[in-house]
């Protein structure tokens, strides 16, 4: 009779435990699978804020004057000589939802566009351009539409965010990246 009860609680025991081994097994695979999609998030947004970095850096690079010919909330155009080879370049950057690519949502493309050739650097669900002079104060976009106010930018604060697409859950994982870039040559 004793012998029955130890084999019943010993299975009951085993049971427990080995349910306990498996609830850990699972959420340590939620934990690892979370870090690894913050990961991806965080180095999508540091590529893709090392390539604005370096391009906002040389903005206006031996160009005489109207070094920025457009300047919005979510878009910029100016010129820079940026493979020093004396010939001045286009450069634009923007958001566009019209871009032929099928998307989450609240997600829309980040182009680069230099001299025509359009580039899809990423894919984004916030980008924002705001324009400072050499105070630090903020222009209003408005103000911008002048070549003089757009002469006076002396720096330009970007915030962006890129989200991963997780589909099986409604949680997106983000990373958000947000700089002042003072350009040398404005």
């Amino acid at each position: 009779m004793w012998s029955l009860l130890d084999a019943i609680g010993a299975t009951i025991l085993g049971s427990m435990f080995m349910l306990m081994v498996i609830t850990v097994t699972m959420n340590m695979n939620d934990s690892v699978r979370d870090l690894l999609e913050n990961n991806i998030a965080q180095y999508r947004v540091s590529e893709t804020a090392e390539i604005i970095r370096s391009d906002f850096y040389r903005m206006g690079y031996l160009v005489p004057s109207n070094k920025i010919a457009a300047a919005d909330s979510n878009r910029i155009l100016f010129y820079s000589d940026l493979d020093n080879n004396g010939i001045v370049d286009t450069l634009e950057y923007k958001t566009d939802a019209t871009f032929d690519l099928t998307l989450a949502a609240n997600q829309v493309p980040l182009l680069r566009i230099q001299n025509n050739q359009t580039l899809l650097i990423a894919t984004v669900s916030d980008f924002q351009l705001t324009y400072r002079d050499s105070t630090g104060a903020a222009f209003t976009y408005v103000s911008l539409s002048s070549s003089v106010n757009r002469s006076r930018i002396k720096g330009i604060s970007v915030e962006m965010t890129m989200e991963i697409d997780q589909p099986d859950t409604t949680v997106q994982k983000a990373a958000t990246w947000k700089s002042t870039i003072r350009p040398r040559n404005l």
